[in-house]
């Protein structure tokens, strides 16, 4: 099998404010997320979440056949809609017996994830820790040529190769905005090929990209100059709706997987304190009761902490052959999320 990967580097923007904490899914949601740390008040260059120098690659030649794939396509809103932090399309090849370096070097502690649906998992951190997140990026050792396509109709979108000082190679899409994001849409992905790597492929409709998220509650009438008053002893509410239809893939409909947190981390070094990870019952809404919520601490005043909530949602498209040999699985990530002010 091919294996995809998605990440997220999920932004929680309120004044002035950025977070850039790990999320990751290889073809299934998983039981961790990454990293114990974020900044927000970085850019996100700046604070290494597009970070290529973790560990080395060596470019290899493959066998024929001999390579995996991750692909990478995320659109992340801040502010609980109101400014659109981040977006990125990439894609890296590499051999079977390798990894495409997302995730890797990470020494911290990682937040726990519920399995069940309607369930919440708390996480207490450490926040003198000095572990260190993974790598934020996908990276690749297997060559695929000068660029890729990702196409349809409407859209032709030019993933260029990037070589990074380690010799590891990843195909960016650098014109990677919201005013141009493919969003509710199936795009088929070409190669030219590389003698020696991947030989020339068309992959007609294999990624399925999410539509537009639109939030309905909270709305900005009840926010308090960008953040959100959440009383932990009431019912906290989270809905939002589509722009459009989800897309298909010619091999059949997308599957959704959807994880809303909250996560509290100390002002000071933005270490993480303590997260609540929620896994949503259906789509469309979510309410976390005060019993869950109660583990979490309140905002003690004096600005010394600050809490953040993300809802994360994943679109798988369903299987398909890939001409050397393996099957692909591409996903894509739509995210939202915003600041809080946590009271009793």
């Amino acid at each position: 099998m091919l294996a995809v990967a998605t990440l997220a580097v999920a932004t929680l923007a309120g004044t002035g404010c950025q977070d850039y904490q790990l999320y990751q899914l290889k073809d299934e949601p998983g039981a961790e997320d990454t990293a114990g740390t974020f900044a927000p008040l970085v850019d996100i260059e700046e604070n290494g979440a597009l970070d290529d120098t973790a560990g080395e690659l060596a470019l290899v030649v493959p066998s024929v056949g001999a390579a995996n794939a991750s692909i990478n396509v995320i659109l992340q809103y801040s502010s609980f809609g109101n400014a659109a932090q981040g977006c990125s399309f990439d894609v890296a090849f590499y051999p079977l017996t390798g990894d495409d370096g997302y995730g890797s070097g990470g020494t911290a502690q990682t937040i726990n994830m519920p399995a069940d649906p309607g369930t919440c998992a708390f996480t207490l951190f450490d926040p003198d820790d000095t572990g260190t997140g993974g790598s934020m990026t996908v990276r690749g050792t297997v060559d695929a040529g000068a660029e890729l396509h990702a196409y349809n109709e409407s859209y032709d979108i030019t993933l260029t190769r990037q070589e990074s000082d380690d010799g590891s190679l990843r195909y960016r899409w650098e014109g990677c905005d919201r005013s141009v994001f493919p969003f509710a849409q199936a795009l088929s992905l070409s190669g030219s090929g590389e003698e020696g790597g991947i030989d020339a492929f068309d992959l007609p409709d294999v990624i399925a990209v999410g539509p537009d998220v639109i939030q309905t509650y909270p709305t900005d009438s009840d926010l308090d100059l960008g953040v959100l008053p959440l009383s932990l002893a009431q019912p906290f509410d989270w809905q939002w709706d589509w722009s459009a239809a989800f897309p298909s893939t010619a091999e059949g409909p997308v599957t959704v997987a959807q994880m809303f947190m909250i996560r509290n981390a100390r002002t000071s070094d933005n270490r993480m304190l303590e997260a609540l990870a929620c896994k949503p019952a259906e789509d469309g809404g979510l309410t976390v009761d005060p019993e869950d919520l109660g583990q979490l601490s309140p905002d003690p005043g004096d600005g010394s902490t600050y809490a953040g909530a993300q809802l994360d949602t994943y679109f798988y498209g369903a299987t398909a052959d890939a001409p050397w040999g393996q099957t692909l699985r591409a996903q894509s990530l739509i995210s939202m999320s915003g600041l809080l002010r946590l009271s009793p």
